[in-house]
């Protein structure tokens, strides 16, 4: 599962729950040798994901009990890989310090 779907789901029990959930997954994932995980074990970029989901939901007055399916066609803007780029710069986003 990608880190937007992830968070997409999870936001339907709530932002605090949400946001507890995809966190956990992103320690799990760093914890475990054997996974390659890049940008997904990021906390950084698990709290940014979480924050535009929630944006573009509540911005275009999205109900998420519509499939995730439908919400990447209409909010495609969020599957970009790069978008946190107009957030972040590179060197702050690969640092130690953004990575817990």
């Amino acid at each position: 599962l990608s880190l937007v779907r992830c968070a997409y789901l999870f936001l339907r029990q709530g932002r605090r729950e949400a946001l507890s959930k995809l966190l956990a997954i992103v320690e799990q994932m760093r914890k475990d040798p054997r996974l390659r995980v890049g940008l997904f074990g990021h906390e950084t970029l698990a709290y940014f994901t979480l924050h535009m989901v929630h944006y573009f939901i509540s911005s275009s007055s999205w109900s998420l009990a519509q499939p995730f399916a439908l919400f990447a066609e209409h909010c495609d803007r969020i599957l970009d890989a790069s978008l946190y780029r107009a957030y972040y710069s590179d060197a702050l986003i690969h640092s130690k310090e953004a990575r817990t």
